[in-house]
């Protein structure tokens, strides 16, 4: 939106307040001047003309001010401009969602961690049974990479090339 007045740009500074509960400095409360209108929670965010959004009272008008809509902190999915999209030539049609980040850390990775944690608590190594909590977690850890190790010592002696199939950052000895 363009600030064409000093008293709008004023009435303006006067209503924004920097707020962790709106990530930014946000409008604090509401304002109406002609067909301008900001919404208690209306993040202002840095632009090509104003790159530090404190210097906004500073601001020689007119100028171009950019305000994002609020919505419910909790339902905030975008919470600045990816400078991505500035780039001469970059759309949305160009992304792509990987697998990596979508499928493996996401869902898979806390499937694994569930099951790992209720291995843990259900003392199924058999030194575990009559300690308690703390100490079982740690005995069953142990025993659960002990059996991880023997799996890597036998699968390395049956297969020469599972040194070769090992992590691209693993470094060689």
């Amino acid at each position: 939106m363009t600030i064409y007045d000093e008293w709008v740009r004023d009435a303006i500074v006067n209503r924004l307040q920097f707020s962790s509960f709106y990530f930014g400095r946000a409008v604090v409360e509401d304002f109406k001047a002609g067909d301008l209108e900001l919404e208690r929670g209306d993040r202002l965010e840095p632009s090509k003309a104003l790159p530090d959004v404190a210097d906004f009272g500073l601001m020689d008008v007119p100028f171009v001010a950019e305000f994002w809509k609020s919505q419910a902190p909790s339902e905030l999915r975008l919470l600045h401009e990816t400078p991505l999209m500035q780039l001469e030539g970059s759309t949305f049609e160009q992304w792509c969602i990987d697998l990596l980040h979508t499928w493996h850390l996401g869902p898979v990775a806390t499937f694994i961690a569930f099951v790992i944690w209720f291995i843990l608590g259900s003392k199924v190594c058999a030194s575990c049974a009559h300690v308690d909590t703390e100490d079982g977690y740690k005995l069953s850890l142990i025993e659960i990479r002990s059996h991880l190790w023997r799996f890597y010592k036998e699968k390395r002696a049956g297969d020469p090339n599972f040194r070769k199939r090992g992590a691209a950052v693993c470094l060689k000895q």
